[in-house]
């Protein structure tokens, strides 16, 4: 374990096995992809829970004039705007996390 280094021991065994120098570089990778996906995974859910609501309002929306019923466009309108509050944040959240991303790899 302390000849692999950075390495997962398997990855170090199979290049000792195969001859081959040890790949620090792609062991570095494989950590920055881990990092990559913890920060960005709750961002992705939360862009998730906006796609189920507007397909939601969507539903509604076909139901509605499909039954020939009024829509409530000032309803229509007040969730459309808090899903674009909330896609404001996420889009900040992401970039604050790539800037953090970035100053980590240093």
């Amino acid at each position: 374990m302390e000849r692999a280094g950075a390495l997962p021991v398997s990855a170090w065994l199979r290049g000792l096995a195969l001859s081959q120098a040890p790949n620090h570089a792609a062991s570095i990778r494989r950590s920055r992809v881990g990092m990559i996906a913890e920060v960005m995974a709750p961002l992705v859910l939360a862009v998730a829970k906006i796609g189920n609501n507007l397909n939601q309002i969507a539903r509604q929306v076909n139901g509605q004039s499909v039954a020939g019923r009024a829509i409530n466009v000032i309803q229509l309108r007040l969730a459309l705007a808090s899903i674009q509050v909330d896609l404001r944040q996420i889009q900040d959240e992401v970039r604050r996390a790539c800037e953090d991303l970035s100053s980590r790899k240093g």
